[in-house]
């Protein structure tokens, strides 16, 4: 037997599902806003920064994400991980948990440390809207984690200082290939197809 369509007081079907609106003006500069370009140039040098940070911290991985959930970038042991999920969950804990400090009247809040039986995971403001979020065992300790993420703080916000001056990677600049590559890859398909 079929189920009849709930209606509202004023006659709507209320068990319809709306239609997503279309994307307005508006709607488009705010999303233009919260999304800044990054360079595959700028990547390198944010993944740099992390693989020494997991080299001195024995972290698992680390991830830099957008205040608002977006994967900038990943190393170390990601395979696993669904990261934009854990991007979505990192930014929305993080907000609320900032959020909780305000009404605290802190306005200062710049990390939070979830510790679990086995795994934990830092997540500290890096920049203005960046999350440096690392996901660390017992094989290393709480401590070292805060003190090598403060140093790689550093680093990254000098390298974002450095991209709001104009001097982060150009557009194409991590693309060029060498006059050397040229020399090399000719002879290597030369041996290959004789």
């Amino acid at each position: 037997m079929a189920s009849t369509p709930e209606k509202s007081p004023d006659g709507e079907r209320t068990d319809e599902i709306p239609a997503a609106r279309p994307i307005g003006k508006d709607d488009q500069a705010l999303r233009d806003a919260a999304l800044s370009f990054v360079h595959s140039g700028d990547v390198k040098k944010f993944n740099g920064i992390l693989e020494a940070f997991l080299k001195k911290s024995n972290a698992k991985c680390a991830l830099l994400i957008h205040t608002g959930g977006h994967i900038i970038t990943k190393v170390g042991l990601v395979d696993r991980l669904d990261t934009d999920t854990v991007g979505a969950l990192v930014s929305g804990a993080f907000a609320a948990t900032k959020k909780l400090f305000e009404v605290f009247k802190e306005k200062d809040f710049a990390l939070t440390v979830q510790k679990g039986k086995k795994e934990s995971v830092y997540i500290g403001l890096a920049g203005k809207k960046t999350l440096l979020t690392v996901l660390f065992d017992d094989t290393t300790t709480q401590g070292a984690i805060q003190l090598y993420a403060t140093e790689t703080t550093k680093k990254l916000e000098e390298y974002f200082a450095a991209m709001e001056r104009g001097e982060g990677a150009k557009p194409g600049e991590d693309d060029k290939i060498s006059d050397t590559f040229g020399a090399q890859s000719g002879g290597a398909l030369d041996n290959v197809f004789g």
